[in-house]
């Protein structure tokens, strides 16, 4: 019992599950990205598949926590007004028009990780995750 224990503990560790906690929670871009703040407007508009490009042209690459995560539903409240699961028919209408949804990954340091990589990209983590190669540009309760 106790070695599953300390492998859970080892692998929430190393994973860094998508958590809000009481934190708050940091929009961060690549560091190309020809913006330096963004407002909640923007971020719904961005997140919803409505703004597509930076200005310069530059393709938006959108990145979520997973659906069920505490961080992605405190997101998604806070900028789209509702929980993820809320649109789940929105995704699928956007996916029969040929639009994927934004990427989805398991934790903060993987979006971050991805932000820095991939000029263009979008994302949000939990304030005192380590970021290196992003730029933050908001800032949400």
């Amino acid at each position: 019992m106790g070695r599953i224990i300390a492998c859970i503990v080892l692998w929430v560790a190393l994973v860094g599950v998508c958590t809000a906690g009481t934190g708050g929670i940091l929009v961060i871009v690549h560091p190309k990205v020809p913006v330096a703040r963004i407002s909640r407007d923007e971020l719904r508009a961005i997140y919803l598949m409505r703004e597509t490009f930076w200005p310069g042209d530059t393709p938006i690459v959108p990145v979520n926590c997973d659906a069920e995560s505490v961080l992605r539903i405190r997101f998604s409240r806070r900028v789209l007004g509702a929980p993820p699961t809320a649109f789940a028919g929105y995704w699928a209408h956007l996916h029969f028009q040929g639009e994927n949804p934004p990427l989805v990954f398991g934790s903060d340091r993987n979006v971050a990780a991805f932000v820095a990589r991939v000029p263009g990209a979008i994302g949000y983590v939990r304030a005192g995750t380590p970021l290196h190669g992003v730029r933050i540009v908001g800032q949400l309760p």
